[in-house]
């Protein structure tokens, strides 16, 4: 006679918490449900795998938290095989609601028992009862508000905290600095990024009494100081931060923004973007599509403005000495031109120099703006396309 093995009986409540866990390896399922508190879960090892992927993502290392990322953040083959099940067919959002609201009265069973046997009073059990109140219904079931509702409110907040003087009164016509996004200055080697990059920084500082920080991937404090100590007073050089590390890496770039933002430092020039060294074993396409997203994410709800500056590729190069340049001739991964609201072509031509508003999320693009390169005081300044024309004619004349 066989034997029939009785199958164990399998918790739903638990196979939804591997579920989540398992989804929420990827960043963007966890950026969705990282609000759900690790008391939430009935099964330890779903806590310790949950303490385990805040560390992970908290530290920005990648987008998916693969085997070897969880082993180092300590948890065992066992925790590593729970979080590892297929849950491509479920919803992580659905999923982080159910748990969050059977939570939320399993917490109120323990307060009904206690309020029973006399252990607190009617007035802190409402109290308890009102914190958990808005979870005791899954997401599922919630209303929503749709654009009519709020859009008005919206655009005011949106004029508030938008709109920084970019300290050029000829280019404040056709842009404004807006917080909580990236911008991308290119050019081909040697012509000027840096330069401009530095007088964009000060300008805005001047402008808005709000300090500057300079992460330079290219030349040291001192190469920069003495382009500095010709263009620039002290007192805007004290507005004007730049650490004296030397070695640089995505995650270091990362957290000395994200500490500045905390400091008030809320302009911020990366220069450059290509010169982020890839520690990953990702490929160069994959690990810049990955540092534009790092950077897109770190301004998201900020007061911070990003000015990255960006490499033009070879080819870029070569049809810009034909034609005008654009954001698709910047090098790498297309990523980088997709994060960004504004991308600022810098050309030196012939007739005049000009800095090109290819991409503007929101003013108008398309727009051309003239500089002068101010060789005497190392210092570049957008002026109106006539006075360039006649400021390069003039350096011309006298070279």
């Amino acid at each position: 006679r066989r034997t029939l093995r009785r199958r164990p009986v399998v918790n739903p409540a638990i196979e939804a918490e591997q579920a989540l866990v398992s989804l929420c390896r990827d960043r963007k399922a966890w950026d969705e449900c990282c609000s759900l508190d690790a008391t939430a879960f009935l099964s330890d090892v779903t806590g310790a795998c949950w303490r385990a992927l805040k560390a992970f993502h908290d530290s920005g290392d990648g987008e998916v938290a693969t085997s070897s990322h969880l082993r180092l953040l300590g948890l065992s083959s066992d925790q590593i095989l729970w979080c590892s099940v297929d849950a491509s067919a479920e919803d992580a959002v659905t999923l982080a609601s159910h748990i969050s609201s059977a939570h939320a009265r399993r917490q109120l069973q323990d307060w009904a028992k206690e309020l029973h046997e006399r252990k607190i009073d009617v007035e802190e059990f409402l109290s308890k009862q009102e914190t958990v109140k808005e979870s005791l219904t899954p997401a599922a079931t919630r209303t929503y508000d749709f654009a009519d509702q709020g859009y008005e409110e919206a655009a005011e907040n949106f004029r508030k905290i938008g709109n920084y003087s970019t300290g050029f009164r000829i280019f404040d016509c056709i842009h404004r600095w807006v917080p909580g996004n990236i911008y991308l200055l290119t050019a081909d080697t040697g012509k000027g990024k840096s330069f401009l990059a530095d007088s964009m920084m000060a300008a805005f500082s001047n402008a808005n009494g709000i300090p500057g920080g300079l992460i330079t991937l290219e030349m040291n404090r001192e190469q920069r100081a003495m382009r500095w100590i010709k263009g620039y007073s002290k007192e805007e050089l004290s507005r004007i931060y730049m650490p004296r590390r030397t070695s640089w890496d995505l995650n270091g770039i990362i957290k000395e923004i994200r500490d500045g933002i905390k400091a008030g430092i809320l302009f911020w020039v990366v220069d450059h973007f290509h010169l982020i060294p890839n520690t990953t074993r990702m490929t160069q396409t994959e690990f810049e599509s990955h540092a534009a997203r790092a950077f897109e994410r770190l301004v998201t709800g900020t007061q911070v403005v990003i000015l990255m500056v960006c490499q033009m590729s070879k080819q870029g190069a070569r049809a810009g000495a034909v034609s005008a340049p654009s954001k698709h001739d910047i090098k790498g991964a297309k990523a980088i031109s997709d994060a960004a609201a504004g991308v600022f072509i810098l050309e030196r031509g012939e007739d005049y120099d000009k800095l090109i508003v290819d991409k503007n999320r929101f003013f108008a693009d398309g727009k051309v703006v003239g500089i002068h390169f101010d060789w005497k005081r190392l210092r570049p300044s957008l002026v109106d396309n006539e006075t360039a024309i006649k400021e390069k004619q003039y350096a011309q004349c006298t070279a």
